[in-house]
């Protein structure tokens, strides 16, 4: 038989396997301290603030992307690009990882070239920040094994994206030339404003950091919150590069949990952190159909 077909049917069958093995070790988790935890679960300030300051990935990242739109020469409003990337963004929850990235080639009313150049600038800069806000978590006790090969991954990839931004969007224009079709001109990305993209994403990590760190907090885990920020952005960088499921999900929440020294509290925080993005998710998609401009173009190219 095929590999290829085996593989189709293969896949589903190994991403809802470990999806359920890391559900089922969660559970485990926090069931072994639930006696201790379920006093403190309620309408307090840490999980009302934790559960606010988690609102920065899916509120602020359509204005951090429009940015990078706007830098390459794209000529969308702010609306169209809140739209854009809010309704795409709900995508990453269905099989095959790619859907929201189409999304925004679908809504998206710039040329796809530019927009194809946006997103890869955004996912090298959101690794590259990422890995920053997992290596400043370092000294204060974020380490376990494995921890350096998935920092390493992080860290080679958004580097591309300052050494090299002119070379990133030549490559994918290479297709598009072997075809012969016509090509806008490139607008190299500056550096200064990859950096500045890394450091809004970075300071995004370290508010959602804060978020669960408070979280935490009120469920009387003692720790640091650049360590909590940091297992919160090596998690998600384990669950981007793990492409095996949807969204990362469960992935995600393993290895934070993991990462924490699997606490009952850090599994909960992880269940937690999952649900209450996802909520700001569904916030976000409801405010960019709220503006959404009454006509969006499209173009081919």
């Amino acid at each position: 038989m095929n590999p290829k077909v085996i593989w189709r049917w293969t896949k589903p069958i190994l991403a809802t396997a470990l999806v359920i093995i890391i559900s089922y070790y969660l559970y485990r988790q926090i069931t072994s301290g639930w006696h201790e935890l379920s006093g403190r679960i309620g309408l307090r300030f840490g999980i009302c603030s934790g559960f606010l300051l988690l609102s920065a990935p899916p509120l602020l990242g359509p204005v951090i992307w429009w940015g990078i739109v706007r830098q390459l020469g794209g000529r969308m409003s702010a609306r169209e690009a809140y739209w854009a990337w809010s309704a795409a963004n709900l995508g990453k929850y269905m099989p095959g990882k790619v859907w929201n990235i189409a999304g925004r080639f679908y809504f998206s009313p710039d040329s796809k070239i530019i927009i194809a150049d946006s997103i890869l600038i955004e996912v090298l800069a959101n690794l590259w920040a990422a890995f920053v806000a997992a290596a400043t978590a370092i000294p204060f006790g974020l380490w376990a094994p494995g921890v350096a090969w998935v920092m390493g991954v992080g860290a080679t990839v958004g580097l591309l994206g300052f050494i090299w931004p002119s070379l990133v969007q030549k490559a994918i224009r290479l297709p598009l030339k072997l075809l012969r079709r016509d090509i806008p001109p490139l607008e190299a990305f500056p550096r200064k404003a990859y950096l500045l993209t890394t450091l809004y994403l970075y300071l995004i990590w370290l508010v959602g950091g804060v978020g669960i760190w408070l979280f935490l907090r009120d469920l009387g885990y003692q720790s640091n919150p650049l360590a909590v920020g940091g297992a919160n952005a090596l998690s998600w960088m384990a669950g981007y590069l793990f492409l095996l499921v949807p969204g990362g999900f469960g992935v995600r929440e393993g290895v934070f949990s993991w990462l924490l020294a699997g606490a009952p509290a850090a599994a909960l925080a992880a269940v937690f952190t999952r649900l209450a993005i996802t909520v700001w998710e569904i916030i976000g998609f409801l405010i960019g159909l709220g503006v959404r401009p009454g006509q969006l173009r499209c173009t081919l190219i």
